[in-house]
């Protein structure tokens, strides 16, 4: 095992270099210098370095290892929104309508319009919660027709 080496400035520029750098693992960096992958990562937040993958990582699995660039050049479901955005917004908004058709069944409309208008609506086992009150359908389509008629769209 390499021996440790001290933490000079020199040996911490070229430490900074390489993680802002990001081609090499948070691993491999702190082999090089002899330290461990976690005291790379108290560097990075000590210092407040720039690493978008300890950044990215660290609320999902806590101290983050780095990614290789292989890695995050694979194209997989997670990041395939960086190569077409407009296609990956498009599934999400398709995901989330099939979603809210299945809760609100033929009340989509009225529930959708009601939010517009700023209410909070929620599908709950007995009906639905506009506001603070639990209606049922028939309430539902009442409170979206005195909206409707209150903000001058028509019945």
């Amino acid at each position: 095992m390499a021996a440790a080496v001290k933490l000079t400035e020199q040996v911490l520029r070229r430490m900074r270099s390489a993680v802002e750098d990001g081609e090499e693992t948070l691993e491999a960096i702190g082999k090089r210098f002899g330290r461990s992958r976690k005291t790379v990562v108290v560097l990075i937040r000590q210092y407040g370095w720039h690493n978008p993958w300890v950044e990215r990582q660290k609320h999902s699995r806590g101290l983050a290892g780095g990614i290789s660039a292989r890695q995050r050049l694979k194209r997989t479901k997670a990041n395939g929104f960086l190569l077409n955005p407009a296609k990956f917004i498009a599934e999400k908004r398709a995901a989330v309508d099939a979603i809210e058709r299945n809760l609100y069944g033929p009340h989509l409309d009225d529930v959708t319009y009601l939010r517009q208008r700023g209410w909070i609506i929620t599908a709950e086992r007995s009906g639905f919660r506009v506001g603070n009150q639990i209606v049922d359908g028939a309430a539902l389509a009442a409170k979206a027709a005195r909206e409707r008629r209150l903000a001058g769209a028509g019945a």
